[in-house]
């Protein structure tokens, strides 16, 4: 199993713990571009760090 699936699993397993139940995913692998378009409305705030 790849460490990526397990991190995965562990967080599925939080929110299962919690009550809640997942019902899909999708895991999907974001360039610098599309990281920075999907990260552009919170930049400004500094709990996140920049996208590399």
């Amino acid at each position: 199993m790849q460490h990526q699936e397990i991190l995965i699993g562990k967080i599925i397993d939080r929110f299962e713990e919690n009550g809640l139940k997942v019902v899909a995913g999708k895991l999907i692998h974001l360039d610098q571009v599309k990281a920075g378009g999907f990260y552009a409305e919170h930049k400004e705030r500094p709990f996140l760090p920049k996208p590399c």
